[in-house]
């Protein structure tokens, strides 16, 4: 099984590929990611990895400052590539950071998705 894992690059989210990475592949899954993308657009090379993967991990976490009090702004290229894998049908697991809003309009909102927090990341990833 391939597994798409999409989370910000960036040095607040580095804890992500090592905690995560070596589950997937413990599992048998071979881990595929956008990292040439760099936090630009979405380009064709990472839609048509997340269409050769049969599932799609998303990390929302925080990103720059607060926009309100405890709610902030997560990567927009997640959220692409979030839209990607329901766009064909994948398999997806949502995972929000505790001040992170999960967005309404999202089509099939009814999904299971998880929370996390800073503290504790462990706790996320064994879940």
């Amino acid at each position: 099984m391939k597994i798409f894992l999409a989370y910000g690059y960036n040095p607040r989210d580095t804890w992500i590929e090592p905690a995560v990475k070596p589950l997937i592949e413990a599992f048998g899954s071979e881990v595929i990611d956008g990292r040439e993308l760099g936090g630009q657009v979405i380009t064709d090379a990472v839609r048509e990895s997340i269409r050769n993967s049969d599932a799609l991990i998303a990390f929302f976490t925080r990103r720059g400052e607060p926009i309100a009090a405890g709610s902030w702004n997560t990567h927009p290229w997640v959220r692409d590539e979030l839209g990607s894998a329901l766009d064909n049908q994948k398999q997806v697991l949502e995972i929000y950071e505790d001040g992170v809003p999960r967005e309404a309009g999202m089509a099939g909102k009814d999904r299971q998705y998880l929370h996390y927090s800073e503290t504790e990341r462990v706790d996320c990833v064994v879940n």
